[in-house]
This record gives structure tokens, sequence and C-alpha cells, in this order.
């Protein structure tokens, strides 16, 4: 049972025992207007569902194109992703994932010469290769003109021999083991720097090495 009917049924009971008058009209009218009170009204409901709809999804028709995925070939121009793409997108694709390894090779290669501790590796390891093959070249002649050489290690020609190719394979793994322990750590630093940095500031550290080496060379003609 309702408020409403509460109420008037103790109205009619009132009134039969007369211990009040009889309801007017604008008195019960009153009371429905009163009663009508309580009632949610239509137009706040309908309101109160609008606000509380979420906001209108994006379409999942549109898609979002990172330039730094198309430069690196993961994307195409229009949004694919790589198992969306067309054959003539993945071959652009793939073209686009080989320059931008190369541009970021080359990067490496600038950033690595640029180091002085890179530089002077480079040139002791340069001496220990050349020191190698010096010596085999040594030892090839030793065999040329003193054919015995081969034949006969205890002779003079053939010691001399076995001494230069010993110290042309120790120069040359001290080649190998110095690289290994001292330019590949030198290497990867630097691709590692280079794998940190977006491909808008790897083409603008490009430009300005290609920049740099161009003020160079007009001043080396002058």
């Amino acid at each position: 049972m309702s408020l409403r009917d509460t109420i008037e049924a103790a109205r009619k009971e009132a009134e039969e025992a007369g211990s009040v008058p009889a309801a007017s009209p604008k008195a019960s009218k009153a009371g429905e207007a009163a009663d009508g009170g309580d009632k949610p009204r239509a137009g706040f409901t309908r309101r109160s569902v609008t606000r509380a709809r979420p906001a209108r999804e994006a379409a999942s028709g549109v898609r979002v194109v990172s330039s730094e995925k198309v430069r690196r070939g993961s994307q195409s121009a229009s949004g694919k992703a790589e198992s969306e793409m067309t054959k003539e997108e993945r071959k652009a694709a793939r073209n686009a994932r080989r320059d931008e390894e190369d541009r970021r090779a080359t990067l490496s290669r600038v950033l690595l010469n640029q180091r002085s501790e890179f530089r002077k590796s480079q040139r002791v390891w340069w001496a220990l290769i050349g020191s190698g093959l010096v010596i085999t070249l040594v030892t090839w002649a030793i065999t040329y003109f003193y054919p015995e050489a081969a034949t006969n290690p205890s002779s003079p020609a053939g010691i001399v021999m076995l001494v230069a190719i010993v110290f042309a394979y120790v120069a040359i793994i001290a080649a190998f083991v110095y690289d290994w322990r001292k330019v590949r750590p030198l290497r990867r630093a630097a691709d590692a720097e280079v794998a940190s940095m977006s491909s808008k500031k790897v083409m603008a550290l490009l430009e300005a090495d290609a920049k740099q080496l161009e003020q160079e060379g007009k001043a080396k003609k002058k």
C-alpha cells in the first residue's frame, strides 16, 4: 500500500467517526499534488540516465598512425600492422626497416669515430693485425728463397721460419682478443646509445655530421 492510500484510508475513518470534517476537493488535489511530489519526475530521470551514459568511444575503424613505426617498417603509412599489409606494403616496410637499420649503423660508426678511446683502440688493433700479416709474409719469403726450411726445421732458415710463424699467430690472436675485450664494449655502448634514440634524432645527428664534413672539406680546399 502506498503512502497516498494510507492517508486516504485514515481520512475516511476519521470522517466516518466524525472527528474531522470531510476533505474538500481542493484539499484532495493538494494531497494529490503533495503525494505526487514523492514520485520521481520523468524529466529528471531521463537527464540522470543521459548523464550516466559513458562518452562515445572512438570508432573501431580509426587507425592511429605513428611516424616512428612507419620509419621502422612495423606499420604502413595507412596505419596497417604488418600482418594486415599487402605484398607491396610489406616490401615497402622491409625497405623502410632496412633504411632505418642502415641509418642507425652509420650513426653508431659516427659516434665511435668521435671518441678518442675508440680511435686509439683501432690503431692498436690494426698494428697487431698488420704485424701478424707482415710476419706471415716473411715466412712465405723464407720458404720461397730457402726451400730447405720447410723440410728441415732444424736448419737456420727453418728455425727462423718457425719463430716467425709463432710470432705471426701470437700477433693475430692478440688482435682478436684485444678486439673482444677492448673494442667490442665500445661498439655495444654506441649501439645501445643509438637504439635509445628516436628516428627523428638519428636523422638530425646524421645531417649535422654531414654538414660538419662538408664544412671541413671546404676548409681543406681553401
